[in-house]
């Protein structure tokens, strides 16, 4: 999973924004240094709590020029994903709960936060919902950052 960032050149340096997420921008003295707070930017937004006005991220059609591909931690990626699967089905927590089996909405609740659930849990999710995009919450590590 990843968000879009168009870079920006100007006389007082280096500076990103999100195309997806309204308000997510960043800036710095060299690409290196850009590269790192666009990261540390998007993890900052997502972090924030923004209840279901959360734009997940689309393919860009016609990408502006100088956009990169930014990931998301799995971390910050699977209380998105599974918000966004549980408006897609027009379901509320207390409802997801029960699909998912189980006994507490607090249970339910910390996994649209971030959290660092088991395999046990993951396992769970995909089991009972099973369109969940459980691969979006890989990430590359080797090369981080793409432009598209």
């Amino acid at each position: 999973m990843h968000y879009h960032f168009q870079i920006h050149e100007d006389e007082d340096g280096l500076w990103a924004e999100c195309v997806e997420l309204e308000g997510c921008r960043t800036q710095a003295d060299s690409r290196e240094e850009l590269e790192v707070n666009m990261r540390e930017a998007l993890e900052l937004y997502l972090d924030e709590p923004v209840g279901t006005n959360l734009v997940h991220p689309q393919p860009v059609s016609s990408p502006p020029e100088e956009c990169v591909k930014v990931p998301v931690s799995p971390e910050a990626a699977l209380p998105i994903l599974l918000r966004g699967c549980r408006i897609s089905r027009r379901m509320s927590q207390e409802e997801m709960r029960r699909t998912l089996g189980l006994k507490h909405r607090t249970e339910y609740a910390r996994l649209e936060r971030r959290c660092n659930p088991t395999l046990s849990r993951l396992a769970r999710i995909t089991d009972r919902l099973r369109d969940f995009p459980i691969e979006a919450l890989r990430r590359r590590v080797f090369c981080p950052f793409h432009i598209i």
